[in-house]
């Protein structure tokens, strides 16, 4: 029986979807605070991919607000799968949203750390949500399946990396990078996203639209470390590896699940 709580539930994805998008459109269309790109430009690590990867937000967010205006519908109320999710998808949605009202305004250092803070209980929601989606996704038409189960894998994944480039500019820029080289720091960074990532992927049963995320971020940064005025091959060469390391994840964790479903 549906209350409530669903109905806020629905109304939170609803709208907290497109808020995403606006918030971190704010300083491009009116022109006040920074914009996403000149926030990361002034805390520029060697982490930081060809800023065309970057794009990858825009079948993110389009994405989300397919999947907030589905899961509104009132067929959709009572669904099993969407109150597993919801919650969850909710809750990611509005500190993202956060995220970029923290990115633009608030002085560069509390910027810097307001990000970073704010980035870990978003990118552990929807990490949580892609695990669950993941495993009901069989509950999903193969139309949900472009417009939910794709989008929000995609975020999940992207956040996955995303928030480690986070930190990273704290650990060159801020004072947790313990006296470290910014080389080292930024290899060490790397080396814990691959980390979460590849065990993300096995807890999503090789989720190809969430290992397609990190992947593409990896791809970006092998390009920008090679075609920069001063290359870093240490990078470049990580990120390389690290892209193949996760593609062979998926692929075994894809082959693990389809002998469990035989």
């Amino acid at each position: 029986m549906s209350g409530p709580s669903d109905t806020f539930r629905q109304i939170s994805n609803l709208l907290l979807a497109p808020a995403m998008w606006i918030s971190s459109s704010i300083p491009q269309v009116f022109d006040v605070g920074r914009s996403i790109s000149e926030q990361s430009d002034s805390n520029d690590t060697l982490l930081v991919p060809a800023g065309i990867a970057f794009s990858i937000w825009f079948p993110i967010f389009v994405g989300c607000i397919a999947y907030g205006i589905i899961q509104m519908l009132p067929k959709n109320k009572e669904r099993a799968i969407f109150r597993d999710i919801g919650w969850l998808t909710a809750g990611s949605f509005a500190l993202i949203t956060l995220w970029g009202y923290m990115a633009a305004f608030p002085p560069p250092a509390v910027s810097a750390w307001g990000t970073a803070l704010v980035f870990i209980p978003a990118m552990l929601l929807i990490c949580a949500a892609a695990v669950r989606l993941t495993r009901r996704k069989a509950e999903l038409t193969k139309a949900e399946g472009y417009m939910i189960y794709i989008p929000l894998s995609l975020l999940a994944g992207w956040c996955s990396i995303a928030v480690f480039l986070n930190w990273a500019q704290l650990g060159v820029h801020g004072p947790i990078g313990f006296g470290l080289s910014e080389p080292i720091v930024c290899l060490l960074t790397l080396a814990a996203a691959l980390a979460w990532i590849t065990f993300m992927i096995h807890k999503t049963g090789g989720n190809r639209a969430y290992t397609f995320a990190p992947v593409w971020g990896l791809a970006f940064l092998l390009l920008a470390r090679t075609s920069a005025d001063e290359p870093n091959m240490a990078i470049a060469v990580a990120a390389g590896i690290g892209a193949l390391v996760l593609i062979g994840s998926a692929i075994i964790a894809g082959r693990k699940t389809a002998l469990r479903n035989l």
